[in-house]
Order: C-alpha cells, then sequence, then structure tokens
C-alpha cells in the first residue's frame, strides 16, 4: 500500500502542508472541508493555492517550511 488513509478531528487543530503545487492542492481540497487553520509552505504555488490564500481560507508562505518554527515547544 502506498497511502495510508488516516481520519482525525481537525476542528481548530494547526495541519502545515509542505509544497504549493498540484499534489498539495489534490490534499487541501480536503483539508478545506475541515475546520482546521491550514499554512502551506512553498515555492512556486499553483494558481488555486493562490486563490484560497487570497480568500482567506489558507495561509500561504512563499518559502520551504521550517519545522523548528511550528513545534509544540514554540506555540
Amino acid at each position: 500500500m502506498r497511502h495510508f488513509p488516516i481520519f482525525m478531528n481537525l476542528d481548530n487543530r494547526r495541519v502545515i502542508v509542505s509544497g504549493a503545487r498540484a499534489c498539495s492542492v489534490a490534499k487541501l481540497r480536503l483539508l478545506l472541508k475541515t475546520q482546521a487553520d491550514i499554512l502551506v509552505f512553498g515555492v512556486n504555488p499553483s494558481n488555486q493555492v493562490l486563490q484560497w490564500a487570497q480568500t482567506g481560507k489558507l495561509s500561504y508562505f512563499d518559502r520551504p517550511v521550517n519545522c523548528l518554527l511550528y513545534t509544540s515547544d514554540a506555540a
């Protein structure tokens, strides 16, 4: 099996997505149906990611993700 499906309650949870191209868009479509606070990090984003960011559906950062900034200790 290449992919592992997982079911989690994402209400009021922060979800970080690394990458802003086609593979991320497919996952973001599902994540946007939740109540999660979605942060997307990546370079050369797809137009769809930019549109979602402009409408406030997610937060986009034009750089690679730095995991050390988003640990539970830093929150």
